[in-house]
């Protein structure tokens, strides 16, 4: 029987946690990359009027698409996407990006969590909406680049969504194999192929990442004789063999020196041990905490089911050739390991790796009769471990972790002391002189403060520098910065 209060408080108490990093992105603006893939879908929407203004910017995004394709990359997802960024319909609209992206991640987290319950914990649909929700405010509050990962749009949503895509495709080929429905299950497999194919056009990381997944998941399905698992597995490979050969990918990694496969190898595990070695903290240890009562009514269910440690020992094996391989990736085209954004999505790779190892340790340990699971299931220890849940999760916004806050408190100060205020008030000076037709320069002064959450990167000193001349180029007009500008 389901604490239903219980469920709602959890859900509530999740809403006030990352209620600041919601409030904000009021004050978030456009930045850097995001004017340069906007530019055909800004003028879009300024030459067209009426019905006319939608088909116009889709065909701008189009446009938009193939230009990088062919000239930068080969993310035929991204580039159509990044082009529609929310300030090409007014600039204050950019505030909406946090919620686009949490959005999109919600849902598919969401549809997984929907699909596994369905399957292994039969619970209520209420269960789903708080549990989903308590798993995506845990990665939310302790996302290493909050700025790339959540703020950021042109970062964002190049990456943080299609972490949580790959992760909902993997889930799909679970209710496809359960599926008594021919024709459900044929829906389900096209829609899966093309979910697949739109993954391996966003980025190469979760791209390769969605293959690797499909891969030990076709693997296994083949032993079954269970052949439609194939057809995600070849649209996956098919959309990332189309972004590779890409003119724009060619030119892109001309500029780096690739790397041979042992020394990328080499130097992917040295990386992945260093990280592992910060990842694995109190941050990690609460976040088994907050999941331990659902983990336990998965392990109850399944106490049945013959878990043995070579299955342990293949589960972190996978989990750590996967993260190696989203590293692998940007190393080896060049030479480093990326950014924030890539970073951030390896990391809640590795953060859902370690849950689904939790629940079959949890499994391993019953079976083994090392714990008793049945000792677990009275309703005093259920309130008892969701209480505890629920202080793991306050601990989780107001502790400082590895000497660094989350990234809802950091927001929190940020609103209270007011630097997310001045710092979008600047920005609305500077926007506001950019759209004054009467000027054709425009000369701003350096950003004081700059908040940490939002603040990306900013215009140059030289009007010809690339930020710059892709901000002058979008709003029409010559754009530099100079130091300590008076009035």
């Amino acid at each position: 029987m389901e604490n239903k209060k219980m469920l709602i408080s959890i859900g509530i108490l999740c809403i006030i946690l990352i209620l600041p990093l919601l409030i904000i992105a009021k004050y978030n603006r456009p930045c850097a990359d995001d004017y340069d893939y906007a530019l055909l879908t800004h003028e879009a929407v300024e030459n067209s009027q009426g019905g006319a203004k939608i088909m116009n910017v889709i065909k701008a995004a189009w446009q938009t698409d193939i230009n990088y394709y062919n000239s930068w990359q080969g993310l035929y997802t991204s580039a159509f996407l990044l082009s529609l960024q929310p300030a090409i319909w007014g600039e204050k609209l950019y505030s909406l990006t946090t919620f686009i992206v949490l959005g999109i991640c919600y849902l598919f987290l969401l549809g997984s969590v929907y699909i596994l319950n369905k399957h292994f914990l039969k619970k209520s649909f209420l269960f789903c909406l708080v549990s989903s929700f308590t798993l995506l405010t845990i990665l939310v509050l302790l996302l290493p680049s909050p700025n790339e990962g959540l703020y950021w749009y042109n970062g964002a949503m190049n990456y943080t969504p299609w972490f949580f895509a790959s992760i909902f495709d993997a889930c799909l080929l679970i209710e496809i194999g359960y599926s008594k429905n021919k024709i459900a299950k044929i829906i389900l497999i096209i829609i899966s192929s093309i979910l697949a194919f739109i993954i391996s056009g966003a980025n190469h990381v979760t791209a390769f990442a969605n293959i690797l997944i499909l891969s030990f998941a076709t693997i296994y399905l083949l032993f079954k004789k269970r052949y439609y698992s194939l057809a995600p597995l070849i649209m996956a490979l098919g959309g990332f063999g189309i972004m590779i050969v890409a003119p724009g990918t060619a030119s892109r990694q001309g500029a780096f020196v690739k790397q041979t496969v042992i020394t990328t190898i080499l130097e992917t595990i040295k990386h992945v041990y260093q990280l592992l070695g910060s990842w694995i903290s109190l941050a990690w240890f609460l976040s088994l905490i907050i999941i331990t009562p659902i983990v336990i009514q998965i392990a109850y269910l399944n106490k049945n089911k013959n878990i043995s440690l070579k299955h342990l020992i293949g589960a972190i094996l996978v989990m750590f050739l996967i993260i190696c391989g989203m590293f692998c990736v940007p190393y080896y085209a060049m030479g480093s390991f990326g950014t924030g954004r890539l970073t951030n999505v390896v990391w809640m790779a590795f953060m859902v790796c370690s849950w689904i190892i939790y629940i079959l340790i949890w499994e391993f340990l019953n079976k083994e009769k090392y714990v008793n699971i049945n000792k677990f299931n009275s309703a005093k220890v259920k309130l008892g471990m969701n209480i505890l849940s629920c202080l793991a999760l306050i601990a989780l916004f107001v502790l400082p972790i590895n000497g660094q806050e989350s990234n809802s408190l950091i927001a929190y100060h940020e609103l209270r002391n007011k630097t997310a205020y001045y710092y979008g008030k600047q920005m609305d000076e500077r926007i506001k002189l950019y759209n004054d037709k009467s000027l054709e320069e425009v000369k701003v002064n350096e950003l004081n403060p700059k908040s940490k959450l939002l603040f990306f990167d900013d215009i140059k000193y030289s009007a010809d520098d690339w930020p710059n001349v892709t901000v002058g180029q979008y709003y029409h007009k010559r754009i530099y910065k100079v130091p300590n500008l008076v009035d």
